[in-house]
């Protein structure tokens, strides 16, 4: 196993693995709050085309509302809450090219302009109506395209909308087909490096990986709904390493990161300190963020992966 523990002051956190002497630094910042840098749910994270960190904060109850802050990922200072006072919001996403933000909430996508910084807070420069209720959202940075996944409980579909300009910009919604019937979605996560999309069945503790072109099944990884290693409970949020395909799923209830290879073999496990919520791994490959439950995030540094080729040991080894 490879442990990530956290230690208080300067030093911040650390990834250990098979030897303790060799410790990768890490940044840990946030706390429970409703001032900036403060959060009350870390619901969502992304990275700003300029690099830095978005994180979208959701508020308690019915009447409270939602907004997305942006942080510096080398220090964790607040920059600046580019969105606010927004309502019942689920994904969050950034266009690398153009630098748009892009939210969903219950029956829209919001879009925003992320390069904006005359205004304290922005305002939606488009809105999206999808023709299937958006929850997750990522972007495919080869064809930008944004891609929404609906969850009803009964199927997960999924609906691109296209950046490009003169395209069509929406597609009809098609269907993951997830094994097993009745499902849960949660996140999804594109490999465009081999044209692929993987997204969360919550309820049978599977990640299933599709081929973007022909919408079929390649394979499915997660042994179940469990507290064993292979198993996963309650994971919501998955993220694929660019350069070497990992798929690393944030596993909620079992409080840890399940790493597997992009040929779907388990590669190992990452305990952490508190449950996961969301993980976001920068274009590049050099960084991934973690929100924990506990209103922390985590930001861990890969120099060794910019010339990573082939899937051989834990990358976060």
């Amino acid at each position: 196993q490879k442990w990530l523990l956290w230690m208080e002051g300067a030093s911040g956190v650390g990834i250990v693995c098979d030897n303790p002497a060799q410790v990768k630094q890490a940044l840990r910042f946030g706390k429970e709050g409703t001032g900036p840098g403060r959060f009350t749910i870390i619901s969502e994270l992304a990275w700003a085309k300029c690099g830095n960190l978005l994180v979208l904060d959701q508020g308690l109850g019915s009447t409270t509302t939602d907004r997305v802050q942006e942080l510096d990922p080398a220090t964790g200072a607040y920059v600046r809450s580019p969105i606010e006072n927004v309502k019942w919001t689920h994904g969050l996403a950034v266009d690398g090219l153009s630098g748009r933000v892009f939210l969903s909430s219950d029956e829209e996508v919001l879009i925003y302009d992320g390069n904006d910084y005359t205004a304290a807070s922005l305002e939606p420069i488009d809105r999206v109506k999808p023709k299937t209720p958006p929850w997750a959202l990522t972007i495919n940075p080869e064809t930008r395209q944004v891609f929404a996944m609906d969850d009803d409980k009964l199927v997960t579909r999924v609906w691109s909308h296209s950046l490009i300009e003169g395209e069509t910009p929406d597609s009809d919604p098609w269907t993951l087909q997830f094994p097993g019937g009745v499902v849960r979605g949660g996140g999804i996560a594109i490999d465009f490096e081999r044209n692929r999309i993987a997204g969360i069945d919550v309820n049978q503790g599977k990640a299933h990986v599709f081929d973007l072109e022909t919408k079929e099944l390649l394979f499915s990884i997660g042994e179940g709904s469990g507290t064993k290693e292979k198993q996963l409970l309650f994971s919501v949020a998955v993220a694929i390493h660019p350069l070497s395909g990992h798929i690393i799923i944030a596993d909620w209830e079992n409080s840890k990161l399940s790493v597997w290879t992009h040929e779907g073999t388990f590669d190992c496990v990452i305990p952490l300190y508190s449950r996961p919520k969301a993980i976001a791994i920068d274009q590049t490959g050099d960084k991934i963020a973690i929100g924990l439950e506990d209103c922390s995030i985590i930001i861990q540094t890969f120099p060794m992966l910019k010339s990573y080729k082939k899937s051989s040991g834990c990358i976060l080894s």
